[in-house]
């Protein structure tokens, strides 16, 4: 029998509908909870480009149908200033990539800047990231070539000005960070502690 502890601690169903996704990233603003892209089916290599939103007032889904969404999944997100989401990496059903996506919620428009840094070749997939106080992305996760991970862990920072938009261009650097190949974790950063947590190792087999 569960304890009074456990019981308190157990999750409600939210919402019993709703996109039936993996590999999909997702976010909160505004009351709502934000979702894009992912994978629907098992085993599916062709990622989607849908975004939807659910309203936590409402407590109902709708898709947001916004000319110019990236079909992505495997990648991952962060929201600047409460208004810019970006995108950065993920698998396009084709290869891996390391181009950069902005979402301006404001104006509910889909916006590609140029990406510059990243090495040749390569691309990033079931990575982490999280925005330093300095204004910075903190990227960790397996860096790899095109279609096939290499066994080895990456760090970057990358920057850039969401405000310019498609204008705009997001810089790629490594950061000096020694870490394990992993994939499909998470990063948080705790006042100036950095906190990598689970993944997959680089036994890829």
């Amino acid at each position: 029998m569960a304890t009074a502890e456990q019981q308190a601690a157990q999750l409600d169903v939210l919402s019993p509908v709703g996109p039936v996704l993996a590999y999909h990233v997702g976010w909160i603003a505004d009351g709502a909870l934000y979702v894009h892209g992912g994978i629907n089916k098992v085993g599916s290599k062709t990622p989607s480009f849908r975004l939807h939103r659910f309203d936590f007032d409402e407590g109902t889904w709708s898709e947001l149908r916004v000319p110019g969404a990236p079909a992505l999944s495997h990648h991952a997100c962060v929201v600047v200033s409460g208004r810019y989401v970006v995108l950065i990496g993920g698998w396009t059903g084709h290869e891996r990539t390391s181009d950069v996506h902005l979402f301006d919620m404001a104006s509910s428009r889909w916006l590609t800047p140029r990406t510059v840094g990243f090495p040749t070749g390569a691309g990033l997939s079931s990575h982490a990231a999280t925005q330093l106080a300095c204004g910075s992305i903190l990227v960790v996760g397996r860096e790899g070539s095109l279609r096939m991970q290499r066994k080895f862990g990456s760090a970057f920072l990358l920057r850039g000005n969401p405000a310019l938009g498609g204008t705009g261009v997001f810089t790629y650097s490594e950061f000096p960070l020694s870490t394990a190949s992993r994939s499909g974790h998470s990063v948080h950063v705790v006042g100036s502690t950095l906190i990598i947590l689970g993944g997959r190792n680089d036994q890829v087999g």
